[in-house]
């Protein structure tokens, strides 16, 4: 008659959770070398402050060259009909000058309208933009606005930057167009000036 041997029990093996390093404070040296980073971020942050303030002058000094072509534009318009008005003669020649230069104003005047128009182009999300600040109750902006980080702000200056460049390479364009048609309507008002006086 034969014995079988019991089986040896299996030991079972439970598994443990990886130990977590403790929490360290940093030391002296470790705080003062990451010091550099914040420092570094509000350093960045009065650049770009003064960066956003340089698109902003850019495009008032858009605006404002627009006002000194709209007024050359009247006052030559206003020169132009009181000659009209008191030539007792006008030929075919002077009725085509004063037409063509009636036409070269009235798009003058159009491509500097254009360079006023407002652009309310704008992230989806900015603390600094008035059309997106507007969308938020006030405590909402409070809160968000005092909660934001240097880094998060840091952003959305960027990206007001880029779109307020848009916005002033935009406006620039439509008054160097402005200023190449003012300058072509002096042609023909000359000519109808000329025409209509002598």
């Amino acid at each position: 008659m034969t014995t079988t041997t019991p089986l040896a029990a299996v030991p079972t093996i439970t598994p443990q959770a990886p130990a977590l390093p403790p929490l360290i404070a940093p030391t002296p040296a470790q705080a003062q070398a990451q010091a550099p980073t914040a420092a570094a971020t509000k350093d960045r942050l009065v650049e770009a402050r003064w960066i956003f303030e340089r698109q902003l002058a850019w495009i008032s000094a858009a605006e404002v060259k627009v006002g000194v072509v709209v007024t050359i534009q009247v006052a030559m318009l206003a020169g132009l009909g009181a000659a009209f008005g008191a030539a007792n003669k006008k030929s075919t020649w002077a009725l085509g000058s004063t037409t063509a230069c009636v036409l070269l104003a009235a798009v003058a005047i159009i491509c500097a309208a254009m360079a006023v128009k407002p652009r309310t182009d704008g992230p989806a999300s900015s603390l600094l933009f008035f059309g997106k600040v507007q969308e938020l109750s006030a405590p909402d902006f409070t809160y968000r606005f005092m909660n934001v980080t240097d880094e998060d702000l840091l952003a959305d200056y960027s990206a007001q930057i880029h779109v307020n460049a848009q916005i002033a390479r935009r406006k620039h364009d439509w008054v160097r167009k402005a200023v190449m048609v003012s300058f072509m309507s002096a042609i023909p008002w000359l000519s109808a000036i000329g025409l209509l006086t002598f």
